[in-house]
């Protein structure tokens, strides 16, 4: 069965999640951080890509930016296949890295926006919340 169509923004604003596989700690280390933003600042000129906010949790990330939907998905496929090779071959592992295809949510009305853009930049502060460090 084909996979569903990913939905077109009118804005041209999405909220982008995209998780480990299996909930595994993916971005566990400070260099897999540092890897995924350097892919995220060498790619995001090159697909006319606006990066609002960002998050990069334990074990997935968040991106509230502004693309063409064609443009969002190249780039995308283009930091997860770069990031999940490195990965592998630093922990000498094969397979896939991140979990299905990356997760896009429309964002159409500005106070949606800005709703999305206080959740990514709340969400490290609720996961200390959680392991009891606030």
């Amino acid at each position: 069965m084909p996979r569903k169509a990913r939905q077109k923004s009118a804005t041209n604003f999405y909220h982008i999640v995209s998780r480990g596989i299996n909930k595994i700690n993916v971005f566990e280390e400070k260099r897999e951080k540092s890897r995924i933003l350097n892919l995220i600042r060498e790619n995001y000129e090159e697909y006319s890509i606006k990066i609002f906010a960002y998050c990069i949790m334990s074990n997935h990330f968040h991106l509230l930016l502004e693309a063409d939907l064609k443009d969002l998905a190249s780039f995308m496929a283009k930091i997860i296949a770069s990031f999940a090779h490195y990965y592998n071959y630093k922990h000498n592992r094969t397979g896939y890295v991140f979990q299905d295809r990356f997760r896009s949510q429309c964002i159409e009305t500005q106070s949606y926006f800005w709703s999305c853009l206080r959740y990514i930049h709340l969400n490290p502060v609720r996961e200390l919340k959680l392991q009891g460090m606030f």
